[in-house]
């Protein structure tokens, strides 16, 4: 941790800070109420496995001080305080003057008539161009009536639980409100959905809410807030879950019986921000870190260094960790037990060599070529000696094909005679076998 101009008032204030950090290690694990999809398609129930995330404040957590003042006073006013965490996909950055990132969508946003009258409801909508998430690509996303997006590729009813990008995620309610909108704008290099002026269903007197989500080309997610009338900690989650941040899962598919089967989705990594920070007019950045499954080639994969223990698998020719979307491929080819065992010039193609030729195979051609040479000779030495016993066996063999080929005419004359002048007197020919059924076969004898 790293603290310029350290006096009374910034040790208290990163003690503070330390302490909202450590708040966060309850989290919550109930489903919620199932949502539903404006959309054709069957909706499937599923398993969660989610795992606590602890945070270790002298590693992953930095805060950093900014001076604003004129007088060069140590004085640090809080809306100047940005914090810096790592997360191992990404890095947040959470600013309290987030003006800036707020997109107005008054003018350009376009307005969801569905979602904006209604509750726990879900409508997925496609991207203009395509989005990287924990290294996947995305070319959609599911607006959600609950202040987040679901980045999912499977389509079930318990969307709080994980692969969701949630700005601030509660039991927010469209319809109580006839001034809430969900509105939304692609503009080709980024995608922003904006929950305005929504109530909690079950808190509706505490006022409204509004907020937004920006996901830009290049894999930066922006969480920005403009109108928060409550802390998030006072937000009830006893029938909806409560959750600033984004989470990814993979999923795994087990036959139980024929062609039935289970499918399980396993969470391999959230970033749950602290949502003790989230007040009006501030934001949280996320930029996106490298991952192995960006990787498109062997050597790219084995050379990377990234942080992550990445492998290239030739059977599937996918670069991985071992833990994203991709995993039960990963596993089916036995890709995990190969990790750092791998070596790209194994399968390197070489364009310069021709076909692989077997030993047994050199040999024949070379026993051919012999024989081939030796039938040469042979007959070279009949025609230049003809008294011998090759040159007699030629001749002779000459004078059988040319008596083959005088006395041949007669043969052909009764095979014709057969099929195609049968009523000719003048010729008697040896009748053709019978064949059953089949008389045309006759002219081929």
């Amino acid at each position: 941790m790293a603290v310029k101009h350290c006096d009374s008032f910034q040790v208290v204030l990163i003690l503070a800070v330390i302490a909202a950090v450590f708040s966060l290690s309850n989290k919550q694990q109930d489903l919620g109420d199932e949502y539903t999809f404006l959309m054709s398609g069957e909706q499937h129930s599923m398993q969660n496995g989610i795992a606590d995330i602890n945070f270790d404040a002298e590693k992953d957590y930095l805060t950093r001080f900014k001076r604003d003042t004129a007088d060069g006073s140590s004085t640090m006013p809080p809306e100047v305080i940005e914090v810096l965490d790592h997360h191992t996909y990404y890095t947040s950055r959470f600013i309290t003057q987030g003006d800036d990132l707020w997109v107005d969508l008054d003018r350009r946003g376009t307005e969801h008539g569905k979602l904006s009258d209604r509750h726990l409801t879900a409508v997925a909508t496609d991207l203009s161009f395509t989005f990287p998430y924990y290294g996947h690509n995305l070319s959609s996303v599911v607006m959600a009536t609950g202040g987040f997006l679901y980045v999912g590729s499977f389509m079930h009813k318990w969307l709080t639980v994980t692969q969701y990008i949630a700005p601030l995620m509660g039991n927010f309610n469209p319809s109580a409100n006839d001034t809430a909108t969900i509105r939304f704008l692609d503009t080709g290099s980024s995608f922003t959905c904006e929950w305005n002026r929504v109530q909690l269903h079950d808190q509706a007197n505490v006022g409204t809410f509004t907020f937004q989500v920006t996901l830009k080309k290049n894999g930066t997610i922006v969480l920005a807030y403009r109108d928060i009338p409550i802390p998030v900690s006072q937000i009830k989650d006893k029938s909806h879950p409560v959750k600033v941040g984004v989470a990814d899962a993979f999923y795994v598919d087990e036959q139980i019986y024929k062609n039935y089967y289970r499918r399980t989705i396993y969470e391999y990594h959230d970033v749950a921000l602290n949502k003790s920070f989230v007040a009006s007019r501030t934001a949280f950045i996320l930029e996106p870190l490298p991952t192995c499954n960006q990787m498109r080639s062997c050597n790219s994969c084995v050379e990377a260094n990234i942080g992550f223990q990445c492998g290239w698998c030739h059977k599937v020719k996918k670069c991985s960790s071992g833990f994203d979307r991709h995993r039960q491929d990963w596993l089916q080819a036995g890709c995990d037990e190969k990790i750092g065992e791998v070596r790209c010039t194994e399968v390197q193609p070489q364009a310069s060599k021709g076909p692989d030729i077997g030993v047994g195979a050199i040999i024949a051609i070379l026993i051919l070529i012999l024989l081939l040479t030796a039938a040469g000779g042979i007959i070279i030495f009949a025609y230049i000696n003809p008294t011998s016993r090759p040159g007699l066996f030629l001749i002779s063999l000459r004078y059988c094909c040319r008596k083959d080929e005088t006395s041949g005419s007669g043969d052909n004359s009764d095979k014709y005679a057969v099929t195609m002048d049968q009523d000719n007197p003048t010729i008697e020919p040896t009748a053709p076998p019978v064949i059953p059924h089949h008389e045309s076969d006759v002219s081929h004898a």
